[in-house]
C-alpha cells in the first residue's frame, strides 16, 4: 500500500500527457447544461409521455397513427453530414461535458492514430453512462472517429 502511494508520487507527466476537463475547456453556464441535458435525454421521456398521452386520450386509431409515425422516424435514415445535426451534436456534447464533472486523463495523446479503432472502458457511472460524452468525437477532446466505449451494468 505504501509502495503504491510512492509510485503515484513519483509519476511525472510526459510530453504527451493531457488532462481534459469540460469545465475548464468550454465556457458555459448551468442553463446551457440543463438545456443540452433536456435535449439529449429528454427526447426519451418525451416519446414515452407522447405514447402514454396518445393511448389514454386519443382514439385507438389515432394512437396507432402516433405509434406508426414514431416507427417511421425510428427507421428514417440519418444524414451524418447535416450541418444542423453536427452543430446540435457539438452543442450537446460540449455543454454536457461542462455540466457533468468529468475529467479525462490521457497519458500519451501522441500514441493515438486516427485511422485505428479504440475501445475505452468507462467506470464508474450512474444509471445512464452520461459522462462518457467527454469521449465523443463532437466534444473534441479525443479526435478519434472510430471510438467505442464500454460500461458496466448499473
Amino acid at each position: 500500500m505504501v509502495e503504491e502511494r510512492e509510485e503515484k508520487k513519483t509519476y511525472a507527466a510526459g510530453s504527451g500527457y493531457r488532462e481534459f476537463n469540460g469545465r475548464n475547456e468550454f465556457s458555459s453556464n448551468v442553463l446551457h447544461g440543463i438545456l443540452a441535458c433536456a435535449m439529449w435525454i429528454g427526447a426519451l421521456h418525451f416519446d414515452f409521455y407522447l405514447l402514454v398521452f396518445s393511448l389514454l386520450f386519443l382514439p385507438f386509431s389515432k394512437f396507432l397513427l402516433v405509434v406508426g409515425l414514431l416507427l417511421v422516424f425510428a427507421v428514417v435514415p440519418i444524414d451524418h453530414n447535416s450541418k444542423f445535426g453536427l452543430r446540435l451534436a457539438r452543442y450537446i456534447c460540449r455543454n454536457m461535458s461542462n455540466y457533468f464533472p468529468t475529467t479525462l486523463h490521457v497519458e500519451d495523446i501522441n500514441c493515438f492514430q486516427p485511422d485505428r479503432a479504440y475501445v475505452f472502458g468507462y467506470e464508474p457511472h450512474s444509471v445512464l453512462p452520461i459522462g462518457v460524452v467527454t469521449l465523443a468525437e463532437r466534444t473534441g477532446f479525443m479526435p478519434l472517429p472510430k471510438l467505442k466505449c464500454l460500461t458496466t451494468s448499473p
